[in-house]
C-alpha cells in the first residue's frame, strides 16, 4: 500500500459471526448491503437511508471474507519501514463490535496485527537477516490513556503515571515501566497480566472504559555490523468509541440553530455546556489528523489540549513515521449509523491527505 504523505486509510468490513457449520448467525436483513467495487472503494447502500448510495474511497478495503493473514499482508510493509529507521504507528478504531480490538490482537487461534508483525521483527533480527546486526533489544510498555491521565497496565492496581512536557513540548511519562521481550510469546505472557490488571484495576473500572486509549508501545534499538545503530518504536493503538461521543454534541447544535434567534440567545449557555462536557477527544484527534494530511503540522498549538495527541507528537514532530488509519465496521443495520459516522470520520482525513502531493 502506498502511503499519501506518511498516512494510510484503510477499512475492514467485520464478518459475522458463524456456527459450526459456517452458518451466518444473524439474518440477511439485519445487515447493511456493502458492496466492494473494488480494493479502493466501497457502496454502502440499505432501506433505512432511503436506498441512496454512499461511496466511499480509502487505500483500501477487506471486506468480510478478509482474514487476519489478508489485513496483514498489506500492512507489513509498514513494519519493514522501520529498519529504515521509520516510527510506525497503527490506529484502530471504529464503533462498538466492530471488530478493532480482534484486528488489532485476534485470538489464541488467530491473532492480529500486533502478533504478526512482532513475529515478523523476530525472524527478521534472529534468521532471515541476522547476519546484518550483531545487537538488539526490543523494550516493550502498555497503558491505558484516558481523558483524566495515563494508567500503567503492567503494574498492579494500574497507577497513574506522572506526566510532564520537557522543552521541546514534548510529553514525558515519568513512570512508564518497558519490559525487554525476547519473542511474541513473552509479550503474549505480559498482556495477559496486564488484562488481569485492568480486569481488577479500581482506577479504570471507575472510569468510562469507552473513551480510554489502549497503547501497545515498542520500543526498537538496533545495531548493524558497520557499527550504525537506530533507534525505532512501532506503535499499536486501540482508540476509543470517542467518534460516537460527537452525536449528543451535534444533535444540540444541530437544535440550537433550528431556532429562532431569541431562543438560540437562550441556548448560547447550554452550547457552552455541552461543549465543554461532551467535547469528545476525536475532535482534538480529527483535527490532529487534518494538519498531518496537510503537511504542516508544525502549524499545529494544540498538543497539550489532549493527552493521546500529546503522546503521539513524541512519535512524528520533527521525526520521520508512517501512520496507518484502519476503520473497523460493523455490518448490523442496527449499527448503520454508527457505521455511518466512523466512514465520514475517515473520509474527512483521507480527503485532506489527497489534496495534498505525495511526499
Amino acid at each position: 500500500m502506498e502511503l499519501r504523505n506518511n498516512i494510510g486509510i484503510m477499512c475492514r468490513i467485520r464478518s459475522f459471526p458463524k456456527n459450526d457449520k459456517n452458518e451466518v448467525l444473524i439474518d440477511k436483513n439485519s445487515q447493511i448491503d456493502t458492496f466492494i467495487i473494488d480494493k479502493n472503494s466501497l457502496i454502502v447502500k440499505n432501506n433505512k437511508i432511503n436506498n441512496n448510495l454512499k461511496k466511499f474511497e480509502f487505500d483500501y478495503i477487506f471486506s468480510e471474507n478478509s482474514s487476519q493473514q489478508d489485513i496483514y499482508e498489506e500492512i507489513f510493509p509498514l513494519v519493514h519501514s522501520l529498519f529504515k529507521g521509520n516510527n510506525v504507528i497503527i490506529i484502530s478504531l471504529g464503533q462498538k463490535k466492530s471488530g478493532k480490538t480482534f484486528t488489532l490482537l485476534g485470538d489464541n487461534n488467530n491473532i492480529g496485527i500486533t502478533g504478526r508483525a512482532l513475529q515478523e521483527l523476530f525472524y527478521i533480527l534472529n534468521i532471515s537477516d541476522k547476519d546484518k546486526y550483531t545487537n538488539y533489544n526490543i523494550s516493550f510498555n502498555i497503558f491505558n490513556i484516558l481523558k483524566d491521565g495515563i494508567y500503567n497496565l503492567l503494574e498492579e492496581n494500574t497507577p497513574k503515571m506522572a506526566t510532564k512536557e520537557n522543552n521541546n513540548g514534548e510529553l514525558l511519562i515519568e513512570d512508564l515501566i518497558s519490559v525487554k521481550i525476547k519473542s511474541y510469546e513473552e509479550f503474549d505472557n505480559l498482556y495477559k497480566l496486564a488484562k488481569k490488571f485492568k480486569n481488577y484495576s479500581k482506577n479504570l473500572n471507575n472510569n468510562n472504559n469507552d473513551n480510554s486509549h489502549l497503547i501497545f508501545s515498542f520500543n526498537i534499538n538496533i545495531t548493524e555490523k558497520e557499527g550504525n545503530s537506530f533507534q525505532t518504536t512501532l506503535t499499536l493503538i486501540d482508540l476509543g468509541n470517542e467518534i460516537e461521543n460527537e452525536k449528543e454534541l451535534e444533535i444540540n447544535n444541530n437544535k440550537i440553530n433550528d431556532t429562532n434567534e431569541k431562543e438560540a440567545k437562550k441556548n448560547e449557555e447550554n452550547i457552552d455546556i455541552i461543549e465543554e462536557k461532551k467535547i469528545s477527544l476525536s475532535n482534538y484527534f480529527y483535527t490532529f489528523l487534518t494538519f498531518l494530511g496537510k503537511q504542516n503540522i508544525k502549524e499545529y498549538k494544540d498538543w497539550n489540549k489532549n493527552l493521546l495527541v500529546h503522546y503521539l507528537k513524541n512519535l512524528i514532530f520533527n521525526k520521520d513515521y508512517k501512520m496507518l488509519l484502519l476503520l473497523n465496521l460493523n455490518p448490523d443495520i442496527n449499527e448503520l449509523e454508527e457505521t455511518l459516522k466512523t466512514l465520514k470520520f475517515g473520509e474527512g482525513i483521507f480527503s485532506e491527505i489527497n489534496n495534498w502531493p505525495h511526499k
